[in-house]
């Protein structure tokens, strides 16, 4: 009879602290786990690694951020830096920087300095008119808005449904290109200039910049998504190939439309 009792309790027990716990999801299919003692998944049925759920849990609730939002003060350049080194160029680490629910106002900051930057150099190399600036930013935001919209509905992190905050951090983030574009040329997105294809100004006119900035930035995009999207969901994954042309050219059309608007 006590016997009885005390499993019963500890079984109250394990279950109120099941409930505490946030972020324990099935290895094989991602089900939140969160308030089971079942030794299967309700959702896939596999057996469930108790020790390994909350390895990963731990793992994800020690993912600290970029070196942008970590650094302080005086160091704040130097982590300005890192982050854009990191996302340009070991896109799958600085992946595993950014928690699953991530902090909006840092990375609000990073693009807003990409671009200042990207004024600065705009003027330094070419001074581009307003038309020119309108359509090259209007172009920028509508890409994030409709990376955003697709990437976080297809797309979502492990542990969300879905992941709209988790790919408006990363695409404001993934900014970092706008910073040098005006060193080779004006805004090459801008009506009268180019092509709306992102590459044409590089592969016709021997400016690299513009088109290694778009190959580096696509290849990323693809990257972040393998290391941060769950298993059951990257064959999707793929449609970033075709995807980014595609929101690319429409986002370009658009800057265009609105730079002929105020010309």
């Amino acid at each position: 009879m006590n016997t009885d009792s005390d499993q019963s309790d500890n079984r109250i027990e394990c279950a109120d602290a099941a409930l505490c716990d946030e972020g324990f999801v099935c290895i094989g299919c991602d089900y939140n786990l969160t308030g089971s003692v079942s030794e299967r998944c309700p959702e896939c049925g596999c057996i469930i690694d108790w020790d390994e759920v909350r390895r990963r849990s731990r793992f994800e609730s020690d993912r600290c951020g970029t070196h942008w939002e970590r650094y302080r003060g005086i160091h704040k350049p130097i982590g300005f830096l890192i982050t854009t080194l990191r996302a340009a160029l070991l896109p799958w680490r600085f992946a595993q920087d950014i928690p699953t629910v991530p902090r909006v106002k840092p990375a609000m900051a990073f693009a807003g300095i990409c671009v200042a930057i990207s004024v600065a150099t705009a003027q330094l190399s070419s001074s581009p008119d307003l038309p020119a600036y309108i359509a090259w930013y209007t172009g920028v935001a509508c890409h994030v808005l409709l990376q955003v919209a697709l990437l976080g509905f297809l797309l979502p992190p492990r542990f969300l449904k879905h992941g709209y905050r988790f790919w408006l951090v990363i695409s404001l983030y993934t900014t970092y290109p706008i910073m040098t574009e005006g060193i080779a040329q004006p805004p090459y997105i801008v009506s009268g200039y180019s092509s709306i294809w992102p590459f044409y100004g590089g592969a016709n006119q021997g400016e690299w910049i513009p088109t290694l900035h778009y190959y580096v930035w696509w290849v990323g995009l693809f990257l972040i998504a393998h290391a941060r999207v769950s298993g059951r969901r990257r064959t999707l994954i793929l449609l970033l190939l075709i995807g980014i042309p595609a929101m690319t050219f429409v986002s370009s059309f658009a800057g265009c439309g609105v730079g002929e608007f105020f010309d």
